[in-house]
């Protein structure tokens, strides 16, 4: 029998090699040219398999070529069909692969809403992504503007029923919720946007902000997707501090039977007094911003213990020693031991 020449094998090996690589690149698909930018080309030979379909598809969608998009995301989808983020192509190759997002988005600039917004929750359901979201708004935002509905505000509730509040915390927490049958897009507060997964149709939020003593306008926003807005405005006072205390008069009085002083001053708090104890008694005030005191009272020992306290719960306190009283004795200390 004859031998086969090693040339005449090599030859005929090269031409059926041609022969395949001229068969993948002619059932690779249409390559479009558009402002000089090439579309529905990849990264070496087209073989079938479904990362050579999704990213095909993605340059086929980025050119605005949707039908042939759709056509290679579903193939994709038919080999690997969930969203995820490094799917694995061949050997130690990763890659992010979100082809019911990229359809959804393809039907959305097609204008076919509803299977737009299938797609993208599905996508979302599979694995959240911020692109399928910003989205998903979208097709929301023009459905309610074909169904050509009344345009409505979004409700805003807030926990604090007043819109000016007291309070000591830190941080002071604002919370409530946003509301709206077309979709809350964004709250703002003070300024600020809080994070949001993409729009709802209702919004509980709490958020705490770092206030320091003193007296701060906040303006709490929502907004639909139609731009509707909805705000309220809060005066927090922040008082972390208590009473101010002057004492106008301290004084023994040796002409008692048993060891008695008489004291009297002044408390002021912005907030509100709401007590004085003098050595653990309570003392009989009227509560109020500014306040007097005054008090006549037996003591056992030479220290006087004195503790005034606003309505949020701050105290001032001091102790006095006695034997240091006078008759004109006049004294101002604020918030010593808060």
């Amino acid at each position: 029998m004859k031998k086969t020449s090693p040339y005449i094998l090599c030859a005929l090996a090269f031409v059926i090699l041609l022969s395949l690589c001229q068969c993948a690149v002619q059932s690779a698909g249409p390559v479009y040219t558009k402002d000089g930018k090439e579309y529905g080309k990849v990264n070496g030979a087209f073989r079938h398999r479904w990362w050579n379909y999704y990213e095909r598809g993605l340059s086929y969608a980025d050119g605005e070529f949707y039908q042939e998009a759709l056509s290679d995301l579903k193939e994709a989808i038919g080999q690997r069909d969930k969203d995820q983020r490094m799917a694995r192509t061949y050997g130690m190759h990763f890659i992010d692969y979100f082809p019911h997002r990229e359809i959804g988005i393809v039907y959305y600039q097609l204008g076919d809403l509803d299977l737009a917004k299938g797609e993208l929750e599905l996508s979302l359901n599979q694995f959240p992504s911020a692109k399928a979201r910003f989205y998903l708004d979208r097709v929301r935002k023009s459905s309610i503007e074909q169904e050509m509905t009344e345009i409505t505000v979004p409700r805003l509730t807030l926990e604090v029923q007043t819109q000016e509040v007291w309070t000591r915390e830190d941080p002071v927490v604002i919370s409530g919720v946003a509301e709206d049958e077309q979709y809350v897009a964004a709250i703002t507060i003070g300024g600020l946007p809080l994070f949001l997964e993409g729009s709802k149709k209702r919004i509980p939020f709490s958020e705490p902000l770092s206030l320091s003593q003193g007296t701060h306008p906040i303006q709490v926003v929502t907004r639909n997707l139609l731009g509707k807005t909805t705000k309220r405005q809060l005066v927090i006072h922040v008082d972390r501090q208590g009473p101010l205390v002057t004492i106008d008069e301290l004084r023994l009085d040796e002409t008692a039977a048993e060891s008695e002083i008489v004291i009297s001053g002044f408390l002021y708090d912005e907030a509100g007094v709401s007590g004085v104890l003098i050595n653990n008694m309570e003392i009989p005030i009227r509560q109020g911003v500014e306040v007097s005191f005054s008090k006549r009272l037996t003591v056992e020992t030479d220290v006087l213990d004195l503790v005034a306290r606003d309505r949020l719960g701050n105290e001032t306190s001091a102790t006095f020693h006695l034997a240091g009283a006078s008759k004109e004795t006049s004294t101002f200390w604020e918030n010593p031991d808060s």
